[in-house]
């Protein structure tokens, strides 16, 4: 009987163990079936001695992405620091989508630029293409641009044209941010939350407390000055036939396209693209009659 009695005190106390963990990552996850999802990361992720101070950590609120290091980004796995904002999924989405229409539409050559490029995500993503000839990431962060290079080297083997993907220091505020360079598409996902959201409670509709604690407000707040700064200081600049800006409301859109037809001499055609919340996620705008006319597969049909 010895055996047995030790089996079922070892699932007794492995009971308890898990019961512990799960109450401890409940306040940050709200829910069981959340919990034993995270705790499930944790577990494949982190050694067995470092579980207990994961789950600690996350009843502080830690971001799951900063705790485990890291997060997958479509084929990519994109390493989270602090100072640096963490990749969201609805990102991961239209990047995956524009991926896929640059491969089944552009012949080769491409470049591109990636404004505010945080952990380097979206170029880097874009970078597994074949097509992208040259890639480039801009960031006015000293920790985004040394960890935007980081996975660079992490992410090595999905990366074509390794030698011609680069991360730099660059100020959107600055008019020379580019510094004379051309290319032929623009991405960014510049801080776009209004303060009010960010002043506003989980409950009132604003921002999750942990996003507010701790990842960098510095990616975070903003609204039209940085669309405003994108258009005048990299888009008409950059002399790109198409651009992809993410935003988080429908001002920011109309704000972008009016500036453009303000200050550009081409004709510009638009659209928006909707997530799977169906909230405004992404204004996509190509020169008319250009090339690029394949990016309106990605505006929403509703």
């Amino acid at each position: 009987m010895r055996p047995t009695k030790f089996l079922n005190i070892k699932n007794s106390n492995e009971s308890i163990i898990h019961k512990t963990l799960i109450s401890l990552l409940l306040p940050a996850c709200k829910t069981v079936e959340r919990a034993n999802l995270e705790l499930g990361w944790i577990k494949q992720e982190l050694p067995e001695s470092s579980w207990l101070k994961a789950c600690q950590d996350r009843n502080r609120l830690i971001p799951l992405q900063y705790i485990l290091g890291n997060q997958p980004f479509g084929s990519l796995d994109i390493k989270c620091t602090p100072n640096v904002l963490i990749p969201r999924n609805d990102t991961e989405d239209w990047c995956i989508e524009l991926q896929e229409l640059i491969n089944n539409n552009i012949d080769s050559g491409i470049t591109i630029a990636d404004i505010c490029t945080g952990t380097g995500c979206i170029a880097l993503s874009l970078a597994e293409s074949q097509k992208i000839e040259i890639a480039k990431g801009f960031d006015i962060s000293t920790h985004a641009i040394n960890l935007s290079l980081e996975n660079k080297i992490r992410n090595k083997s999905h990366l074509p044209n390794f030698k011609n993907i680069g991360f730099q220091i660059g100020d959107i505020f600055n008019s020379n941010i580019l510094n004379g360079e051309k290319f032929d598409l623009i991405t960014s996902n510049p801080p776009y939350i209004l303060e009010e959201d960010l002043l506003s409670d989980e409950k009132s509709g604003g921002v999750e407390e942990s996003v507010k604690i701790y990842e960098p407000m510095l990616a975070l707040k903003g609204d039209c000055e940085f669309y405003e700064a994108l258009v005048s200081n990299v888009i008409i600049p950059s002399e790109c036939k198409a651009f992809v800006f993410e935003l988080g409301y429908m001002k920011q859109a109309e704000f972008t396209m009016e500036k453009l037809r303000y200050l550009s001499k081409d004709l510009w055609e638009s659209g928006l693209r909707y997530d799977s919340g169906n909230n405004i996620r992404n204004i996509i705008a190509w020169k008319a009659h250009s090339d690029y006319k394949f990016l309106s597969q990605m505006v929403s049909r509703n």
